[in-house]
């Protein structure tokens, strides 16, 4: 879930997910434990696991920026 650089339009994710990668520690082990493959089977028509990743991250940001706030 890299930030794109070095693009014309760099930022946002790429759609990657690389869990080899140090900085995606831990992901796998977060969609282990919250069940994120048996969430996505329920959206998974609508929209591609690349965006659902995108979609929970910013859900799961925003809800920490209001409890935090």
């Amino acid at each position: 879930m890299d930030f794109r650089t070095g693009w014309k339009n760099p930022g946002g994710s790429d759609g990657c997910i690389n869990l080899e990668d140090d900085d995606n520690k831990g992901i796998q082990e977060c969609i282990r434990k919250f069940e994120i493959d048996e969430l996505y089977k329920k959206w998974s028509t609508n929209v591609s696991l690349a965006d659902f990743m995108v979609i929970i991250a910013e859900a799961a940001i925003g809800r920490v920026e209001t409890e935090n706030y």
